[in-house]
């Protein structure tokens, strides 16, 4: 006797290849079920990319598929919010060649900040104790703080503080101030870690913010593209 588990029987019911319109659409929903809401992108929207990709499956597709649900759904969910990401980036981009965005001060650095959780005493610092900074971070400012052209520098505050607000919001680690005048927007990046978004936006906001300001990337060991290796940022900060 043959025994035939709740599962097996739902597969086989839902992967009858004469059904496959109603299969396309239980496994979309089951999709949508798994991501979840993805605001702002419409759900409808959503459902009509997905039911796109699933129109193109053949029979093994959908029973690989059952059996890897999760591992397939977050395959979908990377392409959506990267697509998602690309389209928003270009129509910033758009909106800001065209003057419908533009730059517009709304953050000035506070009197006094008191972090929960701070970090060691580096000279030149605006306030008393600034908060907490990461290994490679204190590295980058203690070098930058004992440069003779350097005024001060303060931690960004995390989600709190000055906000480059474009196709994302990208909170810089530091603000450094020169002696000459000039604002320096300072984000690290230890080795494992990219982000190509925040170099796009934050070059963005320099060309347009003026001369007296400046954005730079600096990783501890990667090289990318249009950001810098400490050692070369170092060499043009102290000339700034």
């Amino acid at each position: 006797m043959i025994r035939i588990t709740v599962k097996e029987s739902i597969l086989t019911y839902i992967l009858d290849p004469t059904r496959k319109s109603s299969r396309v659409k239980n496994f979309t929903m089951r999709i949508m079920d798994i991501i979840g809401n993805m605001y702002p992108i419409p759900d409808k929207e959503i459902e009509k990319y997905i039911t796109r990709i699933l129109a193109d499956f053949q029979d093994e597709q959908f029973t690989d598929f059952a059996n890897n649900e999760y591992t397939y759904t977050d395959k979908i969910k990377k392409k959506i919010k990267e697509l998602s990401e690309n389209y928003a980036e270009q129509k910033f981009k758009d909106l800001l060649d065209t003057d419908k965005i533009f730059i517009k001060q709304s953050y000035t650095l506070p009197k006094s900040i008191s972090p929960s959780d701070i970090s060691k005493d580096i000279t030149k610092s605006l306030y008393e104790k600034e908060g907490r900074i990461n290994s490679f971070e204190e590295r980058v400012i203690n070098e930058i703080a004992n440069m003779p052209n350097i005024a001060f520098w303060t931690r960004n505050i995390e989600k709190k503080g000055f906000r480059i607000n474009g196709f994302i919001n990208h909170y810089p680690d530091f603000i450094i101030q020169t002696k000459s005048g000039k604002t320096i927007i300072l984000e690290t990046k230890g080795g494992h870690l990219d982000a190509e978004q925040k170099i796009r936006l934050g070059g963005l906001w320099a060309s347009k913010a003026g001369n007296d300001y400046r954005y730079f990337m600096v990783y501890e060991r990667r090289i990318v593209d249009n950001a810098y290796k400490l050692e070369d940022f170092l060499h043009i900060i102290k000339n700034i």
